[in-house]
């Protein structure tokens, strides 16, 4: 009769067992851990250039220019930098400037805006344009 009502008992206690065991092998629900990483968006940032110096028919000559950028960021301000970066390490762009470490070129932010999807706002490429900078600074 003593196993009998072993029997009985672990039987009862055997579902709290099991969720004691489950309980122990997952980690708590409100555990904290590490922070989640916001979600990467879709930007377009616009972009202008002042202060680039470049020869026109021969001579230095000052330029400004306007871009656009499609960027995938985790904020407005990253897409901006992410932007910036681009046409700074632009090759191309940097083999024409002639300006010097103590004149150098003005690049900024003009505006950033989310989209849902690149596809809906295709432009025709990365060019920039240019035009004649009147700022003597």
């Amino acid at each position: 009769m003593g196993l009998q009502s072993k029997d009985k008992d672990l039987a009862r206690r055997l579902p709290w067992l099991l969720l004691l065991a489950i309980a122990c092998a997952s980690p708590p629900a409100m555990a904290p851990g590490p922070a989640t990483p916001a979600t990467v968006e879709k930007y377009i940032v616009m972009i202008e250039g002042r202060n680039l110096i470049f020869a026109s028919d021969g001579k230095p000559k000052r330029f400004g220019f306007s871009t656009t950028r499609d960027i995938e960021a985790r904020s407005p301000e990253e897409a901006g930098r992410l932007a910036i970066e681009s046409v700074k390490q632009d090759g191309e762009l940097n083999r024409a400037l002639l300006n010097g470490p103590s004149d150098p070129p003005r690049i900024v932010v003009v505006e950033s805006v989310r989209v849902d999807s690149f596809e809906t706002y295709r432009r025709p490429g990365y060019g920039y344009i240019f035009y004649a900078d009147r700022d003597t600074r």
